[in-house]
C-alpha cells in the first residue's frame, strides 16, 4: 500500500513538473529576479542634462540627432532642426522605464515580444542609445512590443539591454518618431487661399496658368484667360492652385545646394499675397528624385488694406497683415526656407502643376441651357 502510494506521489510530481516545464517553455518566463520595481537606468533622471546625442536605429536604419548650443538637429538631414517635444518624450520615456516583472532570457524567443536585434531590415524592434558629448552611454535600450496594462494609466513595454539576453516587462512607454524625418516638424508653409491675390504656374516654357482676385472682399479666386467657350467647373475650381501653399508639408528635406544648381531650376510657381508675401517654388532634379526649392520675398503692395476693413475677420490666418507685419513674415520665412530644398507629396506636386482642363469645362449651348 506504502508502495502504490508513493508511487502515485511521485507520478503526480512527474505530471506537474512536466506541465511547469512546458508552460515556462511556451510563455518564456523566467523567475522572479533582483531589481524588480527599479528604474532600467537608475542614475538617467539626474544626468538628463549631460545627454547630447539620441541615436534610434530601427529597420536597419539609424538616425542621429544631436545637441548644437540649445538646439537639436537632425545630423542625418544636414543639422535640420528637431521638435523639443519629440526629444523630451524620449528622454523622460527612456528615464521613466521600471523593471515590472522578468520574462525570457532565450535568444530564440526575443523576436516575438520584438526585441530582437535591431540592424536587420524587416526587425520590428527598436534600439535607442543616450551618450555625453564626450561619448559616455547614458542609457542603451531595445524597445519591444507594448505590453498588457499594469494598472489604471499604467502602460508596458517589453525591454532588453542590448548586450543582455534578459527581457524584462516594465512599467512607461517611449515615444519614438516614425523614421527619420519623425524627428522633424514637417510644415514648410501654412499659407491660407483667402490671402492669396495671384497665383502664376508655369505650366511649359511660354505657357502659364493664372489665377487672381482683385480685393479681399472676393471670396473666389478667378481664372485669367479663359479658354472662349468654357467656364469654370464651379465657382471655387480656381482656389485649389491657391490650395498648395496650405499645410505644405515635405517627405524629405536636405540642405540648399549651390546656388549655380538652384539658379538652373524651372519655375513652377509664384505665389503673391493682397499683402505683399511673395513665394516662387522651383523644381529640379538630384540623384533621380524631383527636390523643390523655396523662396520668400516682400513686395509692397499698392494699396494696403487697412486694418479697419478686416475689422470682423477673426481668423488671425486669414486676416491681412500690416506691410511691417508682411514684410517680417516674407524674412522669416526666407530664413527658414532658404537654407533648404524639399522633396513634397505627390499631392502638392499635383496642385503645383494643375492643368487648365482640370478647373475648366465647356460651356452648355444654349438650347441645352434651356432644357436643363
Amino acid at each position: 500500500m506504502q508502495t502504490r502510494t508513493l508511487i502515485a506521489v511521485a507520478g503526480a510530481a512527474v505530471v506537474v513538473g512536466a506541465v511547469a516545464f512546458f508552460a515556462g517553455e511556451r510563455s518564456g518566463t523566467a523567475p522572479q529576479q533582483a531589481g524588480t520595481g527599479e528604474k532600467l537606468f537608475p542614475a538617467l533622471a539626474q544626468r538628463m542634462g549631460d545627454v547630447a546625442t539620441v541615436a534610434l536605429t530601427a529597420e536597419g536604419v539609424t538616425s542621429k540627432v544631436v545637441k548644437k548650443g540649445d538646439a537639436w538637429v537632425l545630423a542625418s538631414k544636414g543639422d535640420f532642426p528637431v521638435k523639443p517635444d519629440r526629444i523630451r518624450d524620449v528622454l523622460v520615456g527612456v528615464a521613466e522605464l521600471t523593471k515590472l516583472e522578468a520574462r525570457t532570457a532565450k535568444a530564440e524567443l526575443h523576436d516575438k515580444l520584438e526585441v530582437e536585434p535591431p540592424e536587420g531590415a524587416k526587425a520590428k524592434s527598436r534600439l535607442v542609445v543616450l551618450e555625453t558629448a564626450s561619448g559616455e552611454k547614458l542609457a542603451s535600450v531595445v524597445i519591444g512590443k507594448t505590453g498588457p496594462n499594469a494598472g489604471a494609466d499604467k502602460p508596458t513595454t517589453f525591454v532588453r539591454k542590448p548586450d543582455e539576453s534578459q527581457v524584462w516587462l516594465a512599467t512607461g512607454r517611449v515615444q519614438l518618431p516614425a523614421g527619420e524625418i519623425g524627428w522633424v516638424d514637417r510644415q514648410i508653409t501654412h499659407l491660407r487661399q483667402e490671402r492669396v491675390r495671384e497665383a502664376v504656374l508655369q505650366l511649359e516654357p511660354g505657357k502659364t496658368l493664372r489665377v487672381y482676385r482683385n480685393a479681399w472682399t472676393e471670396r473666389n479666386l478667378a481664372l485669367a484667360d479663359m479658354p472662349k467657350g468654357h467656364k469654370l467647373k464651379s465657382e471655387s475650381s480656381a482656389n485649389t492652385v491657391a490650395f498648395a501653399l496650405e499645410y505644405l508639408d515635405f517627405d524629405d528635406v536636405a540642405p540648399r545646394p549651390t546656388a549655380g544648381e538652384v539658379a538652373g531650376a524651372q519655375v513652377l510657381a509664384t505665389y503673391r499675397t493682397l499683402d505683399g508675401v511673395e513665394i516662387t517654388a522651383k523644381a529640379f532634379t538630384r540623384d533621380g528624385k524631383e527636390w523643390v526649392a523655396l523662396d520668400a520675398s516682400f513686395v509692397a503692395p499698392k494699396e494696403p488694406v487697412p486694418a479697419e476693413a478686416q475689422a470682423d475677420v477673426l481668423s488671425e490666418e486669414v486676416r491681412l497683415r500690416s506691410p511691417d507685419k508682411a514684410k517680417a513674415e516674407a524674412e522669416a520665412l526666407q530664413a527658414k526656407l532658404g537654407k533648404w530644398i524639399y522633396r513634397l507629396p505627390d499631392h502638392k506636386m499635383s496642385r503645383l502643376r494643375t492643368k487648365l482642363d482640370e478647373l475648366v469645362e465647356p460651356e452648355k449651348p444654349a438650347q441645352e441651357k434651356g432644357k436643363s
